[in-house]
């Protein structure tokens, strides 16, 4: 038996650092001691457990981070899970002596380290700027290494505002009002310095006073008035030659308190603007824009339409100010843009005046900034180096491309060109294929069979191949081609597919989360073949000599008898028959016999000891961590609209559903309750689904609302 978990981890006797790999204690002594069994592992810099000890296995979460230039002088990290602190000890940015080099120069001096609420983000701040088209390696403890590219170019659009921290049209009537400038270069860094020379002038005079521009100040005599504003950056010289030189127009509203103010943006066609709403649109990109308003009592209306009424107070209108860059076609709410820069959309109130006219307010701006086209910008690969062998049985491995655009988000691969870094490698580039009809157009296969031919008399040789994806980006990745060793003894290994971590509900249910355990004879490190394995009997003395058998542990109970049996190994289908209660969402989840909790796959051998005695001797244990999110629906969002009719389907169309990421969850309630109050309103308590979870069989669960926010009707 091993022996039982404790508590209190010993000190470690070595340190792992990498990230996202799994690192496997293969020549383990039979003896085990307790102190090979140590968890669970605390990361000093994320908020949730971040590995488990094993006698066998130790696995590290993702340990790495981007990070985006903001401005000159600042820049953003972004981490795949939340950071639990993070101080300017922690960072450390170092200039390489050249682009694309490895040499480190000097290092910049951090002024701030700004960690975000949520721990997914942190804003540094450096005390000197950062200049163009240099590498900087962004150092933080704890985490891989990441090599940003600098931007500092030569400024190509202008934004002018009356507010300091937003671009904003608005203009409180009778009241100077500075106006601000910022530059941007054609990364969309912003490049402002604060000293450039920008001259502020109106593209008309008011003959009669009613508003001025006066150097950087803007002055209206009362509400409702405009003018457009023409600003102009003179540039600066390099070498006797102007660069940079830039202006913008804008126009500028007076206004007063108004019975509807702007709230944001609810979306716009997430595809483009992603769920993080940063309202950054790419050329050639599309995107359909909605928004939320807010009455002055509180309410708050989503406006997916052109000139859509709100009840008592009027319509709500959009104009675009600046459609050489950004246009809307109010008829369908779809933004188009057209040119490089930053778009404002005026949102307006419509109303008539005492004489019939109808007049527009504007209530808020929409500030939308078009970027370059999506290009082909970075190729990564999962295995920089990978392990094949030249048996007859796995012989094979694949690498994974990763190919993304300068946004970060993943391009199609349409073309893969492999060549060899020498001439070993290119001698047998045969046994390195990309087939997008065949496989998966990410992956490319490496046939060790193939390769062998480049081992000559060794026992293993390395070979380096490039890939370069779809005409454009080039990535290097290199496979050890290795032979069986006839001086070293086979053992049994064992990988999982599939991966602990949380399991979400989704739409269609039966797209659950499974981990499937398989055992393989290694040689030389290299996988000979997969080992048969069986279930534990429940007698031992049916078992078989020198066969392999498994058992598999949830919290600690023996589960194998609820296992799919693969006869290599098992597999696990996680989720739950119990009911499940996480805030909003209640109800019961999908309908598998296993669900969260912790798992062990243990592996054993049935050996003739050397006193002729038989045993179930351990060989390897792996295990993970599951755990149950009840969502993929958040709380059912705001009403759209009140119905004229009480019933279960008129409430049913006054919601919109949103999964866990924000976007639509493309669900439809099954039923809805609701009561009426002492007045008469009729307001929703909570809104059943149902998954079908196999044909003709469901699985419910209930979004519950919060308070009476859920208003559809009134008397």
């Amino acid at each position: 038996m091993l022996p039982s978990v404790s508590n209190t981890c010993p000190k470690p006797r070595f340190l792992l650092l990498h990230s996202i790999k799994e690192y496997s204690i293969r020549q383990l002594s039979s003896s085990f001691s307790p102190e090979h069994f140590c968890f669970p592992y605390q990361s000093s810099k994320y908020t949730a457990q971040t590995a488990v000890s094993e006698p066998v296995t130790v696995t590290l979460s993702d340990a790495s981070f981007e990070a985006k230039q903001n401005t000159l002088t600042k820049f953003t990290m972004n981490f795949g899970a939340p950071v639990k602190a993070l101080t300017v000890n922690d960072v450390e940015v170092i200039r390489l002596l050249e682009a694309g080099s490895a040499v480190y120069e000097y290092p910049q001096v951090v002024k701030s380290v700004k960690l975000a609420d949520n721990g997914l983000s942190a804003t540094v701040e450096m005390f000197t700027g950062f200049q163009n088209n240099v590498n900087y390696v962004i150092k933080v403890n704890g985490f891989d290494d990441y090599t940003m590219t600098a931007s500092a170019g030569v400024p190509v659009a202008m934004t002018i505002s009356s507010n300091a921290d937003a671009v904003s049209p608005f203009v409180t009537a009778g009241t100077n009002q500075k106006l601000y400038y910022k530059l941007y270069d054609a990364n969309n860094v912003d490049v402002t310095t604060g000293n450039e020379t920008v001259l502020f002038n109106t593209e008309s005079f008011a003959t009669d006073g009613s508003y001025y521009v006066a150097g950087d100040v803007i002055w209206f005599m009362k509400a409702g008035l405009s003018t457009t504003v023409v600003a102009e950056y003179q540039g600066r010289f390099e070498n006797g030659v102007q660069v940079g030189k830039v202006s913008a127009k804008f126009d500028f509203h007076s206004v007063d308190a108004v019975p509807v103010t702007l709230k944001g943006v609810t979306d716009a066609t997430v595809t483009s603007f992603g769920n993080d709403k940063t309202l950054s649109l790419p050329k050639n990109d599309v995107a359909t824009l909605k928004v939320k308003v807010a009455k002055s009592q509180g309410d708050v209306v989503e406006i997916t339409a052109n000139n859509q009424l709100i009840d008592g107070i009027g319509n709500i209108t959009f104009t675009d100010t600046t459609p050489d860059i950004l246009a809307i076609d109010t008829t369908t709410m779809t933004l188009v843009p057209r040119n490089q820069g930053i778009a404002s959309i005026i949102v307006n109130l419509k109303t008539m005046d005492g004489n019939g006219t109808e007049v527009e307010t504007p209530i808020g701006v929409v500030t939308i900034t078009v970027v370059a086209e999506r290009s082909l910008s970075t190729v990564t690969v999962d295995k920089p180096l990978a392990t094949v062998g030249s048996g007859t049985d796995f012989s094979t491995e694949d690498i994974k491309l990763i190919a993304k655009d300068q946004y970060g988000k993943e391009v199609t691969i349409n073309s893969v060109t492999l060549t060899g870094v020498n001439e070993a490698a290119n001698n047998v580039i045969s046994g390195v294929t990309w087939n997008p009809d065949l496989d998966d157009p990410k992956l490319i296969r490496l046939n060790g069979d193939m390769l062998s031919g480049a081992l000559g008399t060794a026992k293993a040789i390395q070979l380096t191949y490039r890939a370069k994806v779809n005409n454009s980006k080039e990535v290097s990745f290199s496979v050890l081609v290795k032979t069986v060793d006839e001086t070293q003894n086979s053992f049994v290994s064992i990988e999982t597919t599939g991966g602990f971590g949380e399991i979400a509900r989704t739409v269609d249910s039966r797209n659950a989360k499974s981990v499937t355990f398989t055992a393989y004879v290694t040689n030389n490190g290299i996988k000979v073949r997969t080992q048969e394995v069986a279930k534990y009997p429940a007698n031992i003395a049916n078992a078989t000599p020198g066969s392999y058998y498994f058992k598999v542990l949830k919290n600690g109970e023996d589960v194998t008898s609820k296992v799919i049996d693969t006869g290599t190994g098992a597999t696990i289908n996680f989720s739950s028959l119990d009911p499940v209660n996480n805030g909003a969402v209640s109800g019961s989840a999908v309908k598998y016999d296993l669900g969260a909790g912790g798992y062990e796959f243990r592996l054993f051998q049935y050996m003739e000891l050397s006193n002729g005695a038989k045993a179930m001797v351990p060989q390897r244990s792996v295990s993970g961590v599951t755990t149950c999110n009840t969502g993929s629906y958040t709380m059912v969002a705001k009403v759209k609209n009140e119905v004229s009719v009480v019933s279960q389907s008129s409430i049913r169309d006054c919601f919109k559903f949103n999964n866990t990421k924000g976007s639509d969850a493309g669900a439809t309630p099954y039923f809805v309750n609701y009561e009426n109050d002492a007045t008469g309103t009729v307001y929703v308590k909570s809104v059943t689904f149902y998954d079908e979870i196999a044909p003709g069989e469901y699985a419910p669960y209930t979004v519950n609302m919060q308070g009476k926010e859920a208003v559809i009707y009134k008397r």
